[in-house]
């Protein structure tokens, strides 16, 4: 059996240690830039919080798209949420809630805490 040394990455999460290892930092910095590229959304405006705060989502009954896309963007979140950024995870849960049934608002909205992610890319969990 050998060392292989420290951890660099983990489920696509960064591990840092700090040259004295009393520090342990965490990011999902590229994880999230890959979800960027990957649903075309990387070049987006910087927003200040993950939701409006006069926004209103509605109930529907039927979905008024394929809401395969807005489901990887909510998986997505919430494994971000459950990672590193536990601060979008009511804003998470409200759009959640409309996984099966969502129309043109929802996506939007997805979109919305996507642009407050990336303003927040440089955020890192340490302990």
């Amino acid at each position: 059996m050998k060392d292989l040394e420290n951890a660099k990455w983990i489920l696509q999460i960064e591990i840092m240690q700090s040259d004295d290892q009393k520090k342990v930092t965490f990011s999902q910095s590229q994880y999230i830039e890959d979800i960027f590229e990957h649903h075309g959304i990387a070049d987006c405006c910087l927003v200040k919080t993950p939701i409006k705060s006069c926004l209103s989502i509605s109930i529907l009954s039927k979905p008024k798209f394929d809401i395969t896309t807005y489901q990887q963007l909510i998986g997505s979140l919430i494994y971000v949420i459950v990672c590193i950024h536990s601060d979008i995870s009511y804003t998470v849960g409200i759009v959640a809630y409309h996984i099966a049934v969502s129309c043109h608002v929802h996506i939007k909205t997805v979109k919305y805490i996507f642009h407050y992610l990336h303003g927040t890319l440089d955020y890192k969990l340490t302990y």
